[in-house]
């Protein structure tokens, strides 16, 4: 057996050579990028078994439904149909190409809490986290700013004279 080869089985070997210009080091290396980044990480593999990392900014994702052909992303039996990649973008002039989820290895270990099939940013959620104590900061520093004092005043109608008649 060749102790250069790292898994071993014919299946892997695009893996263990990508393909001409690209190391496994090399591909491996945009993972976590990818991952921190945009959630996802996208490699193609092209009919001559070579692998081709696919830029996670320029894939969408086409889902289809019987249930639900209007509004695939809210049925019970949404699939994923193809990866659509658009070099340079989505507002790019260069057109999409549709590629089968059989040619793509899709990797997004943190799902995302609201969308199919696709990973969220790690760097996402630490954002919100940040963004809400941001705001909690600036709550707390306008209070002190208005003399720590409350802002409203509750006048009751006269016929109101004790607590429970509020409910």
């Amino acid at each position: 057996r060749d102790s250069s080869k790292l898994f071993g089985t014919e299946a892997l070997l695009p893996l263990e050579n990508p393909g001409a210009g690209l190391t496994r080091q090399a591909l491996l290396a945009r993972v976590e990028p990818d991952i921190a980044y945009h959630g996802n990480f996208y490699v193609r593999r092209l009919p001559d078994n070579t692998l081709r990392r696919l830029r996670p900014d320029w894939v969408s994702l086409l889902i289809g439904s019987n249930e639900r052909p209007d509004a695939p992303v809210l049925a019970a039996d949404a699939e994923l149909l193809a990866y659509s990649y658009k070099p340079g973008g989505p507002s790019s002039k260069h057109r999409a190409q549709l590629i089968s989820p059989l040619e793509v290895a899709h990797f997004a270990p943190r799902p995302h809490p609201t969308r199919l099939f696709v990973g969220e940013a790690w760097i996402s959620a630490v954002w919100r986290e940040v963004a809400a104590d941001l705001q909690a900061t600036d709550h707390v520093s306008k209070f002190f700013d208005n003399a720590a004092t409350a802002n409203m005043v509750v006048k009751p109608p006269e016929n109101v004279t004790t607590p429970d008649q509020f409910n």
